[in-house]
């Protein structure tokens, strides 16, 4: 046991930090949701660029699209998604579809 000691201090010493890194601060001022992503594609919303984004897709699968409507192609995220995004260039119009016109994506910026 004495001999397990050091090696859990050690390890404590080295997870602390990275611990540390992982957190994550949101800015809920500026947020932007599109809500029930429409079969046939659904309104538009716009990230600013250098902003850092908490993205999250709630309710069903959707596929998002950078452009004004999202008719038909876009990239597919399954419910549940959660990933961080930056937006860089200029502003970023962002749009969505899901099949039971019920996905909802959510951007919350974080520092």
């Amino acid at each position: 046991m004495r001999r397990l000691l050091p090696l859990l201090a050690l390890l404590v010493v080295l997870l602390v930090p990275l611990l540390a890194l992982s957190q994550v601060t949101l800015t809920t001022g500026l947020r932007s949701e599109l809500t029930d992503c429409a079969s046939g594609g659904s309104s538009s919303t716009t990230l600013v660029a250098g902003v850092k984004y908490l993205f999250r897709v709630t309710d069903s699968d959707v596929f998002v699209c950078f452009a004004a409507t999202c008719v038909s192609g876009g990239e597919k995220f399954p419910m549940g998604t959660v990933m961080l995004l930056r937006a860089t260039s200029g502003q970023t119009t962002i749009s969505c579809r899901s099949s039971a016109s019920t996905g909802d994506v959510i951007f919350t910026s974080v520092q």
